[in-house]
């Protein structure tokens, strides 16, 4: 179990305990964050806003909203590809003007 602001980008997580006052969880009840949802953590600032996406669409969290949402995670995207980091080639580029 973690908070939702210590989840990397990328993951889909399923939210299982809110510890807020009665106000903050009667406004994140009707933004349909309840126990029970699950939502996909689309980018983690360090020190701006957790932005999430659930069936309702987009929302933006601010860090001391998110540090109460208590989570487990279901899945975490992969930091890179299976094959390892995939580089480009830089090809040499002949400029036809500047052959002087």
């Amino acid at each position: 179990m973690k908070k939702l602001s210590e989840i990397p980008a990328g993951s889909q997580v399923e939210i299982v305990n809110i510890d807020a006052d009665i106000k903050l969880c009667k406004r994140l009840a009707e933004l349909s964050f309840i126990p029970g949802e699950q939502l996909f953590v689309v980018i983690n600032n360090p020190g701006g806003y957790v932005v999430v996406e659930t069936n309702g669409g987009r929302f933006g969290l601010p860090r001391e909203v998110a540090d109460r949402i208590i989570v487990k995670e279901l899945f975490v995207q992969p930091r890179y590809p299976c094959s390892g980091p995939r580089r480009r080639k830089h090809r040499k580029r002949w400029l036809w003007w500047r052959r002087g």
